[in-house]
């Protein structure tokens, strides 16, 4: 079948091979839509109307779905909506979301313990860089051995002080660089509110 102009057609079309789209424009610095879904409603649309991709693969008993993106509204608003992209696949048997985007955050929906490096819900081969604040729920856990020799070496480097809400332990010397000088109770390079315990001797310049 050869068509010089545009094929509509009102019902699913099955296509046993590949479908490709190839088009030859005058665009040379934008996007062109090669593939363009919609989904409209004979009702009043509420919040979760969508459109998907749907993923189907034989696995060793049936062909089954195995995976899929879906694209919907989470405030259809005229003018004020909010969307959203959800990606699922097939894991131990069952579609689970693994993925939402939408105009605020990404989300990593699994729910996954790190124990190491290579292992957890979000797993990156190179380094990260994160602009602003970041939280962990759980433990952090710097695994680099770089020792420190001044302010700007060691395995975990800040720009800025560091805020500690209970104790510290140290394997090793703890250095103050600073050089001021103590007037009072409250002054000097390092200050505590409460009594300081020492099992050694302590030098004083």
């Amino acid at each position: 079948l050869i068509v010089a102009g545009g094929v509509g057609v009102a019902k699913s079309v099955y296509v046993g091979g590949q479908i490709v789209g190839n088009i030859n424009d005058g665009t040379n610095s934008g996007v062109t839509d090669v593939l363009v879904l919609k989904h409209s409603t004979s009702g009043t649309p509420t919040n979760g109307i969508g459109v998907g991709i749907s993923i189907g693969l034989e696995d060793a008993g049936e062909l089954e779905k195995q995976g899929a993106i879906d694209f919907k509204l989470t405030d259809v608003t005229n003018n004020a909506e909010d969307a959203q992209m959800v990606v699922t696949v097939n894991t131990a048997g069952s579609l689970v979301t693994s993925l939402t985007v939408d105009g605020v955050k990404v989300g990593v929906v699994p729910t996954t313990v790190s124990t190491s490096e290579t292992t957890g819900s979000l797993t990156v081969g190179g380094g990260a860089g994160v602009t602003k604040q970041l939280y962990v729920g759980g433990v952090g856990v710097i695994k680099s051995t770089v020792d420190a020799t001044s302010s700007t070496t060691g395995a975990l480097l800040t720009k800025g002080g560091l805020g500690v809400a209970k104790r510290i332990y140290a394997g090793s010397s703890i250095v103050a660089l600073g050089t001021t000088a103590a007037t009072s109770a409250t002054t000097g390079t390092l200050v505590t509110a409460g009594g300081l315990g020492v099992a050694g001797r302590i030098y004083s310049g």
